[in-house]
C-alpha cells in the first residue's frame, strides 16, 4: 500500500481497516529505514546497530530500549564494550509490533 491510498482524514472517523493499512505502511517505512526489505522481511548487508543509533531511528527513549535489551524482548550481544543488535533482531520486533487486525 502507498502513502496515496491511505484515505485523507474528513469528518468520518477512520474505519479499522483505514488504521491497520496505515500502521502497516508506517512499519512498512520503519523497516525501510532500518535496512530491511519490507517486502521480504530479510534485512540486507546493514552492519550491527549500536544502542545510541536504534534508539534514535525507533523514536524510543535510550533507557526504553535499554530495558528491552535487558528483557532479552529485543535480542542483543556485546562485543568489544558495546552492545550491538543485529538488523534481522530489529527487523522481526518491528514485525512483531505491528499491529494486526482483529479476529472476528
Amino acid at each position: 500500500m502507498s502513502v496515496s491510498e491511505v484515505r485523507e482524514p474528513s469528518e468520518e472517523a477512520m474505519t479499522g481497516q483505514d488504521l491497520d493499512a496505515l500502521a502497516d505502511l508506517v512499519a512498512d517505512r520503519i523497516l525501510e529505514r532500518l535496512g530491511v526489505a519490507p517486502a521480504a522481511g530479510q534485512p540486507n548487508d546493514r552492519p550491527p546497530w549500536t544502542v545510541k543509533e536504534l534508539h534514535r531511528e525507533l523514536g524510543i527513549s535510550e533507557r526504553t530500549l535499554r530495558d528491552r535489551l535487558a528483557t532479552g524482548e529485543i535480542p542483543s550481544y556485546r562485543l568489544g564494550g558495546r552492545r550491538l543488535i543485529a538488523a534481522h533482531d530489529v527487523a522481526e520486533y518491528v514485525q512483531e509490533r505491528r499491529r494486526r487486525p482483529k479476529e472476528a
